[in-house]
């Protein structure tokens, strides 16, 4: 289990292989799938998951959710 952490982190501070293309591949058909704005098709969906990859914010907001549902505890 570890490892898959470590790997999943490292995905999402950009680390390309993979790991990488699974998380945008999943994030991206998870998001067209629902609907989300800006991911009318499955290409664009898949660029925003790459930019929030790229961009940190993904990581960003995991952390913050980490963090958040530690502290209900």
């Amino acid at each position: 289990v570890s490892k898959n952490i470590e790997l999943g982190i490292a995905a999402l501070r950009g680390e390309k292989g993979p790991v990488y293309d699974r998380i945008v591949l999943n994030a991206g058909l998870v998001d067209h799938l629902l609907g989300c704005p800006g991911a009318e098709d499955a290409l664009s969906a898949m660029e925003r998951a790459r930019e929030a990859i790229d961009s940190g914010k993904a990581l960003k907001r995991l952390m913050a959710y980490i963090k958040a549902t530690h502290q209900m505890k």
